[in-house]
């Protein structure tokens, strides 16, 4: 995308040319892509001007997942009985989830930790009636729909809210917008997973 400027805005707006150039330059390295699904990555980004950090989530993803299939694949291969020589075949394995920790190391910036997987809030007798809920789902609206007034609303607890699931994704966003990072229901979403959560009601009606 980087290397495939559009065409004029008038242009833009009224002819695909700009993804059908885009489809062609990107077919060699991604053999599988089809224009529908082009469509589909695009509608998917509520934010163009938040592609990078849509980009940055796919990198970090892919490599969990093969950082979760070379771990499994040890772990099978160390608890395999029926291995005939199991030291080395297990030391083979070790070595390549090694080689991939290794390159890994090159492609991402360091840190200072691990994220923290923060637990719900534990759960308060509260009012949980609809209105309650709809005032809440309308303030994560607010909040990611407008991440640079989150500093103003410092003083909510986690106990303030009827959902302890509300308290958590207004964390993650709080979190978000404090770092400076790019804000929409999709990067909410993704750092509510990074940290342990799986969200199955978002994003919240605007």
């Amino acid at each position: 995308m980087l290397g495939t400027p559009p065409p004029a805005p008038a242009e833009h707006t009224t002819s695909p040319i700009w993804l059908n150039t885009l489809l062609n330059a990107a077919r060699p390295e991604a053999p599988g892509l089809t224009a529908p699904h082009l469509h589909t990555l695009v509608q998917a980004c509520p934010a163009p001007e938040h592609a990078g950090a849509y980009a940055r989530m796919v990198r970090a993803d892919h490599a969990r997942r093969t950082l979760r299939r070379h771990a499994e694949q040890l772990a099978q291969t160390a608890t395999d009985p029926g291995l005939p020589n199991p030291a080395a075949t297990v030391l083979i394995q070790a070595d390549a989830l090694a080689a991939v920790l290794d390159e890994m190391a090159g492609q991402f910036a360091p840190h200072s930790g691990s994220l923290p997987r923060t637990p719900l809030p534990a759960s308060v007798r509260r009012d949980t009636g609809e209105e309650a809920l709809s005032e809440e789902r309308l303030l994560l609206a607010s909040a990611t729909a407008h991440p640079a007034e989150v500093a103003r609303t410092r003083w909510l607890q986690p106990g303030d809210f009827a959902l302890p699931l509300h308290a958590y994704l207004f964390h993650c966003v709080s979190a978000l917008a404090h770092r400076g990072d790019p804000v929409d229901p999709v990067t909410a979403l993704w750092g509510a997973q990074h940290r342990g959560l799986v969200v199955q009601a978002w994003p919240p009606p605007s």
